[in-house]
């Protein structure tokens, strides 16, 4: 074999010059892969020939030339394959960057077969900077038919080709690159540190007009001012700026060892006015919501008001099953709007969960008897059970715990008339520092079909289309109850089979009591004496809630003075002296806000407590109470026992 295979007038010398120059007139990448392999064929009698390529991403080689049998369709690999590092001889040859010839590929256990066996194989790495880039592989189906003068050939054109191909490859590259820059939509510049523009593409030209732009260089003061920011800092800066009807978000991006900032511009005018409507809607929904807030809860602070008052006055039987009723029917329209305003504040991302000690045993158990009244309506059996190792006192938000209890509770209720549901409290894993708990609801009521079980906790969703015609609410409850569980770190969870019931699982952590003598000191009582001598402006525009708040005042032994509108409360203020002032914010002349400043302003010496009292319970209601520096907030239809005891925190 050897040369006399090789066209006998040619040298060794000269296939290498061929080479050579022919490999330098390919222009693409593509070119020169297969500009080889043709001329392997061509020049060196090979009946195929295989270039591969690294893909370092990957860690693989990827065949991206083949001619001869392996490819009879011209420049297109046919059934393009890749070889891991390090697999096969060709994966073997390029992790080693050592060139091999096989004699007999048949006795070589690193020969993969990809089509028909051959006998014989050379493969050689194409190194760049002693790296391989990529193999030049070719086989034959005669034993012994590749020489050392081929694998001399083979390299010296490996090499050859090396430089060649990761030039190509990076000229290809930034043609890639710069074509992307020069057909961006978006302006991008690159602009030194005295203003001179270096580079820029034909979409800058509408922000060069802004700029007033002289022989390429930008004389705006602000542009060269924020160039020489990002050159000093050394990092990245977006700017927006508005040019005539435009917004623009502008990004410099320093390139601190060229001493040059690339800027990129991106026209935000239609991001910008969409956002702005997006924000005109929020602000549309958040009124609409206060309004409806402020108007249901006004008259129900009265429904509710005077009928608590009513039930303290020894009512019959009969009077007391109405009231009854017309408690529990207020109640459970304030429940839907309570709903549909922890939504908003939950979407807000401005629920808050307080950490504080109380008694578990108590909360659970006024679950229990607030629920038994709606459970013996729909002749349920509700059955409560506190495993005996709960402890009595834990530290976390109770309204939160008994919320999502009572959601869970009623929910059972509902759907299990004439059966039963169980509720079960038990410790799930404790530390010295915290227990986790475990509250089961479970009932025998309709259940709920396994794949509609993922659309109970769906806002406005419910696995029966009818539910809210046969059973009421706003569908609601469970995204809520699922919402706060997770937002405090807890699961939870939902078995149910149809017509056996449902069993919800609820998992949540709280802190444990450090003393448990203390816990006794932590429970809410109240001695009449305590308010002897006590006097609080009470500012309430309505008059019906204006009576309803005075006659639960009085009752608990308060000196009380009324106002109806912000001005009668600060003129009231500094006539009567107070130690406390209950005030609404929504009235006429002066509203509550803007009196509670006008009174801050006149203070001397220690703040007298300021508690918000408003129908309006929307979050921004509240801080902007806060802001304007009142000590507490209370949400119209407000609980006696609630009011009582914010009173006396404030009062402390």
């Amino acid at each position: 074999m050897g040369l006399n295979r090789i066209r006998h007038l040619e040298t060794h010398l000269e296939i290498i010059q061929y080479f050579s120059k022919s490999i330098f007139r390919q222009n693409t990448v593509d070119d020169i892969l297969w500009d080889i392999t043709s001329n392997c064929i061509d020049r060196l009698d090979f009946i195929d020939c295989v270039i591969y390529l690294m893909d370092e991403d990957r860690n693989v080689l990827v065949q991206k030339a083949a001619y001869g049998a392996k490819d009879i369709r011209g420049m297109e690999v046919a059934d393009q394959i890749d070889i891991p590092l390090g697999k096969g001889i060709v994966g073997n040859v390029a992790q080693s960057g050592i060139p091999e010839v096989i004699p007999d590929c048949s006795i070589d256990p690193r020969y993969i077969i990809d089509d028909a066996a051959r006998l014989s194989e050379i493969c050689v790495p194409i190194l760049y900077e002693n790296r391989p880039i990529g193999v030049i592989d070719s086989e034959h189906p005669d034993k012994n038919f590749f020489t050392q003068e081929h694998l001399e050939i083979l390299t010296s054109i490996a090499n050859i080709s090396a430089t060649k191909i990761v030039k190509t490859i990076i000229e290809e590259r930034n043609e890639v690159l710069a074509r992307f820059v020069e057909e961006n939509p978006s302006p991008v510049l690159r602009v030194d540190s005295a203003g001179y523009i270096l580079n820029k593409n034909r979409a800058s030209a509408s922000l060069l007009e802004f700029w007033h732009v002289k022989e390429d260089q930008i004389t705006n003061q602000q542009v060269l001012a924020e160039i020489n920011k990002a050159l000093s800092s050394g990092s990245s800066k977006i700017v927006e700026a508005n040019y005539d009807e435009h917004s623009m978000s502008l990004i410099f991006a320093p390139i601190t060892d060229r001493e040059y900032v690339n800027i990129f511009a991106s026209d935000v005018t239609e991001l910008r006015r969409a956002k702005n409507e997006a924000e005109k809607a929020n602000r549309a929904k958040d009124e609409f919501l206060s309004i409806v807030s402020h108007e249901i809860r006004t008259p129900m602070n009265a429904v509710l008001g005077i009928t608590q008052l009513l039930m303290d006055t020894n009512p019959t039987a009969f009077q007391e099953e109405h009231l009854k009723t017309l408690d529990f029917s207020g109640k459970n329209l304030l429940s839907l709007i309570n709903d549909i305003l922890d939504i908003e504040k939950i979407e807000a991302g401005k629920i808050v969960f307080e950490r504080h000690p109380f008694n578990l045993r108590e909360a659970i158990n006024g679950i229990h008897q607030s629920q038994n009244h709606l459970a013996k309506e729909s002749d349920v059996t509700l059955e409560l059970n506190i495993d005996s190792d709960v402890p009595e006192m834990i530290i976390g938000d109770q309204n939160r715990l008994i919320q999502i209890t009572n959601n869970l509770v009623s929910n059972a209720i509902k759907f299990s008339p004439g059966g039963e549901v169980n509720v079960r409290v038990k410790v799930d894993i404790q530390s010295s520092e915290n227990i986790s708990l475990k509250i089961l609801v479970k009932d025998t009521g309709l259940g709920i079909e396994e794949q509609k079980l993922h659309k109970i906790f769906n806002a406005f969703e419910q696995a029966n289309t009818s539910t809210t015609r046969q059973h009421g609410g706003t569908g609601l409850g469970l995204t809520i109850t699922k919402k706060l569980v997770e937002l405090q770190g807890g699961v939870i969870l939902v078995t149910s089979e149809i017509n056996k019931g449902s069993e919800f699982e609820v998992q949540l952590s709280f802190g444990k009591m450090a003393v448990k003598e203390d816990a006794e000191d932590l429970g809410f009582r109240f001695d009449i004496a305590q308010f002897e001598n006590i006097k609080i402006l009470l500012v309430d525009d309505n008059l019906v809630n204006l009576m309803v708040a005075e006659q639960f005042l009085l009752k608990w032994g308060v000196e009380v003075t009324t106002a109806n509108n912000g001005q009668f409360a600060i003129d009231s203020f500094l006539d009567e002296k107070p130690d406390l002032i209950l005030m609404d914010l929504q009235m006429p002349v002066i509203d509550g806000i803007e009196a509670t400043i006008e009174i801050r302003k006149m203070e001397e010496g220690d703040r007298i407590p300021i508690i918000a009292m408003t129908a309006d319970a929307m979050t921004r209601t509240r801080d902007k109470a806060f802001t304007a520096g009142m000590t507490d907030f209370i949400t119209k239809p407000f609980n006696p026992e609630e009011l009582l005891k914010k009173i006396k925190n404030n009062l402390a």
